[in-house]
């Protein structure tokens, strides 16, 4: 179980709601990283040639940076 802010700064707890009884890939990730980058073209192309409702992606990115903005 985990919290963390979405790109609006709202609150996301996991699980939840709209995982419920799906299959979840959670990646753990960072922009700067080639091989995540990899990965995250991988699945993003997975999911648009497999219309699966079953599976969802939750793509949890660690940035370098000064400040939170």
């Amino acid at each position: 179980d985990f919290t963390l802010r979405d790109l609006s700064g709202d609150s996301i707890s996991f699980p939840n709601d709209q995982v419920e009884g799906k299959v979840v890939i959670i990646q753990i990730m960072g922009t700067w990283c080639p091989n995540c980058l990899d990965e995250t073209k991988f699945l993003v192309s997975y999911l648009k040639e497999n219309k699966n409702t079953e599976l969802k992606v939750v793509a949890l990115a660690f940035e370098y940076a000064k400040t939170e903005e």
